[in-house]
This record gives structure tokens, C-alpha cells and sequence, in this order.
């Protein structure tokens, strides 16, 4: 059974990053790329100012899309979500 999260969520970011190196590549592959960027609940509290965080890379697979990794899923977590609760049950 799904276990929706029940405390706080965390805050996802969006940040554009333009790549050099696909700019003008051969496949027309977009140099202008989305990348979502998950902060822990904790991130924002005052207490944790000095604290360093670990890191989670999502990196997806050929014609796949990391934007496709943070959306909303009716039946199933989404990368944020399953985070949030592995983090919240101590498991990660």
C-alpha cells in the first residue's frame, strides 16, 4: 500500500542551466536544460545553518526527462517524495 508522506515535504527548486558543450551539437539536443533540485525540510531551519547536507544524484536515462523524475504520480512516489519519507523513517 502507498504511504503518503505526513510531514513536511521539503521545497523543490528549479534552476536553468546552459551547457556549453551541447551548444551547436550535431543531434540538436537543447544546451538549455531544466534541473530540479530537492531540499530536506531541515534545509531551511535556522538550527541546521552550519549543517552539510548529503547529496542524491538523479541522473536519467536516454530520452528520459529529470523534470519527469519530480512530477506529481497517481500511483506511485516520485523522487522527492520517496525521499521526504525515507529521510522521515530514518531509512536514508
Amino acid at each position: 500500500m502507498l504511504k503518503r508522506l505526513s510531514g513536511k515535504p521539503g521545497t523543490l527548486v528549479v534552476l536553468e542551466h546552459h551547457s556549453q558543450i551541447l551548444k551547436g551539437n550535431p543531434l540538436g539536443d537543447p544546451h538549455v536544460r531544466k534541473l530540479a533540485v530537492w531540499l530536506p525540510p531541515q534545509y531551511d531551519d535556522e538550527r541546521a545553518r552550519l549543517r552539510r547536507f548529503p547529496v542524491l544524484f538523479d541522473l536519467v536515462g536516454f530520452t528520459g526527462s529529470g523534470m519527469g523524475h519530480v512530477a506529481w504520480k497517481n500511483f506511485g512516489y516520485n523522487v522527492p517524495e520517496r525521499a521526504a519519507r525515507l529521510i522521515r523513517e530514518q531509512k536514508m
